[in-house]
């Protein structure tokens, strides 16, 4: 935006969409941040501070637009903001899609980067009995490394996109016995296990592993069917047309061949990208804490949403059918009420897959 703005452009319209109950929260809104952006660029700034009821309200509509799962709760503030736009008169909205995983800042890159230098390379070098005999060791560790124990022991692959709500060995407890069943022969790790031998037969096999997961989101369907789609979807049900610069091939391709040695560096995730915007931005903004487009669904499902969700998650959609499990989501949904474990990612995963069956396949 600041960069339009020094081209000339006068006419430029700005929108944020938080939740009023966390006003307040800079874990959650970036409000502060977004007017100060919108003040030095000279926009049109635009905001709107949703109530829980409003948020819940529109939830359903944006399944509706999406035609897909809303697995990013984001999604409906995205909704809002481009509905807004709508009634300003906008025709064509520019939004920062796909620069954070280009440039290795989107949340826990780098940590899963060290995972898999630290932990699992060392354990994929050791024989395949040795690592079996690990793997029989599982039950007794948490669900996490249960699962990365099992995959090793069967040859998988440590990274599998941001796309995962149940590690696959947690499913046996999500999902009816006949389902489960009845799927076996198609397991997702072989998908995934798939594109992994892809990558490793060309040159970026080779790379970093920061770049091999920015390759592999760009391969499989994280880039093309989550993130791109989600926006093409909201906007044309505005009658918009959404940008993405980020996107553009000479773009992406440029960004993706920076060495990870400059996409992390000294702390600093997007450490390249920081360096080239000194004096477009304040430094107040460009070396603030990485922040994503959190929603607090965690505390939400504590409080208004867990009542809400409860109908939704165990008498209708899947578990209705008899795919998902009653008794494990009335559980999970206690556990969490309790806050003795954040559950926050499945139970949302379970809502909207339940919203969007009987939005779509009733």
């Amino acid at each position: 935006m600041s960069l339009l703005a020094r081209q000339g452009h006068d006419r430029i319209h700005t929108f944020t969409v938080g939740l009023s109950e966390f006003e307040g929260d800079t874990k959650y809104n970036d409000l502060h941040y977004a007017r100060q952006v919108a003040k030095l660029a000279g926009t049109k700034h635009h905001e709107a501070l949703l109530t829980t009821d409003e948020f819940l309200k529109i939830l359903p509509q944006t399944i509706d637009a999406q035609d897909d799962l809303v697995s990013e709760p984001s999604s409906v503030f995205l909704f809002h903001a481009l509905r807004m736009a709508k009634d300003e008169g906008i025709r064509v909205v520019v939004t920062g899609e796909a620069n954070d995983e280009l440039c290795c800042g989107h949340g826990g890159m780098v940590e899963i980067r060290d995972g898999h230098d630290k932990r699992w390379a060392k354990l994929m070098r050791l024989p395949a009995p040795v690592r079996r005999a690990a793997a029989l060791l599982a039950p007794l560790l948490s669900p996490k490394r249960t699962d990365v124990l099992r995959r090793a022991a069967d040859g998988g692959e440590y990274f599998w996109s941001y796309e995962i709500a149940w590690p696959q060995v947690d499913l046996p407890n999500i999902v009816s016995a006949d389902f489960l069943r009845r799927t076996s022969d198609h397991p997702a790790s072989e998908v995934v296990l798939q594109n992994r031998k892809r990558v490793d037969a060309s040159a970026h096999g080779k790379r970093d592993y920061l770049n091999h997961m920015v390759y592999a989101m760009m391969q499989d369907n994280y880039f093309g069917n989550l993130m791109l789609s989600k926006l093409d979807l909201l906007s044309a049900t505005f009658g918009l047309e959404s940008r993405c610069p980020y996107t553009s091939p000479d773009y992406a391709h440029w960004v993706y061949n920076v060495p990870a040695s400059l996409k992390f560096k000294d702390g600093w995730v997007k450490y390249f990208f920081k360096k080239s915007i000194n004096g477009v931005l304040p430094k107040e903004i460009i070396y603030r804490p990485k922040q994503g487009f959190r929603t607090p669904v965690q505390e939400l499902f504590v409080g208004r949403l867990a009542e809400w969700a409860r109908p939704i998650l165990l008498e209708t959609g899947f578990t209705k059918a008899g795919i998902l499990r009653r008794d494990h989501l009335a559980n999970l949904l206690e556990r969490h009420k309790r806050r003795e474990r954040d559950h926050s990612t499945k139970l949302w995963t379970a809502m909207v897959l339940n919203m969007w069956h009987d939005r779509w396949l009733t």
